[in-house]
């Protein structure tokens, strides 16, 4: 067990669950004071921001035919799909991040996301479903980056806008993160990020399935947690149970765009692997259930 600083928990703020029960505040005393939300508000039951509206994607022909050629054999996940998504040299560089893929392979680690669904499911449902399992929850104001030091934090707010001073505790946007001891990780933004400028590849509400790689658990204050932190995520889940790169670059394992979908040649390389890579990422980010039927613009 190692005591650490971790910003993901020093940034939350509460334990326990969003819809009901009590619930235990804490934050590392030498950073910078966090805004805690109530979960016993109704903010997360508010009607969504019609800034969150999903985003349509447009593509030329060529690469619009690279996404969903690769969308369909992703979703197949049959044998072959994990060389097709993986770079093998890449992982040889990270002992890590390749152990945690081969316990996760064997049914050793992340198990329980076998069991998780977040498709198209209410946040109360899928609370319900984890905590059942056995995750543990915690409740922060979702940022816009873990600031270190005496760094004010940044959050996002549900106008779309920035703000590190808060007037209202409700234009606040909640994220969720629920962990588990067989290093099973779900992050949930139910009210998405909404975006203005529509320029945000994933404003919609959804979450993410991921693996974490190293399991022994850090502590803040009393407090001790498992490391839930970008740098300790090894990678993602997909709802098909695809273990899939955290974000897509070289450097996380993702391979560069596969030939089988750029066999006929294609025109403009550059679109079509960014169309691979949009394609990954779907799989990775899971869209929640959401009415946007209020909006009519």
């Amino acid at each position: 067990m190692k005591v650490h600083n971790n910003p993901v928990i020093n940034g939350a703020l509460i334990l326990g669950a969003v819809l009901f029960g009590s619930c235990t505040h804490f934050q590392s005393s030498d950073q910078t004071k966090t805004i805690s939300i109530d979960p016993k508000s109704k903010q997360t039951e508010q009607a969504l921001s019609c800034f969150s509206r999903p985003l349509q994607k447009l593509r030329k022909p060529e690469s619009e035919s690279v996404f969903k050629k690769a969308k369909i054999t992703l979703l197949k996940n049959k044998q072959g799909v994990m060389s097709l998504v993986w770079d093998q040299g890449a992982l040889d560089k990270q002992a890590n991040l390749k152990h945690s893929l081969t316990q996760f392979s064997k049914g050793l680690r992340g198990g329980s996301l076998k069991k998780v669904s977040l498709e198209g499911q209410s946040m109360a449902k899928i609370h319900r479903q984890l905590i059942d399992l056995g995750f543990r929850h915690t409740l922060s104001p979702l940022m816009v980056g873990v600031k270190n030091g005496k760094q004010a934090p940044m959050y996002w707010l549900r106008d779309g806008s920035q703000a590190s001073k808060i007037k209202d505790k409700k234009e606040l946007l909640p994220f969720h993160i629920y962990v588990h001891d067989d290093g099973s990780l779900v992050r949930l933004k139910p009210a998405g990020v909404p975006d203005p400028k529509r320029k945000n590849p994933r404003p919609q509400p959804h979450g993410s399935k991921s693996v974490l790689m190293n399991l022994d658990k850090v502590c803040v204050d009393a407090t001790c947690e498992l490391d839930t932190s970008f740098e300790n995520e090894g990678f993602k889940v997909a709802e098909n149970g695809l273990p899939i790169p955290k974000a897509p670059t070289l450097n996380y394992g993702l391979r560069r765009l596969p030939k089988l979908f750029s066999k006929d040649g294609i025109a403009d390389l550059n679109a079509a692997e960014n169309a691979w890579k949009d394609a990954v990422m779907d799989m990775a980010h899971i869209n929640l259930q959401a009415d946007f039927s209020h909006c009519h613009d």
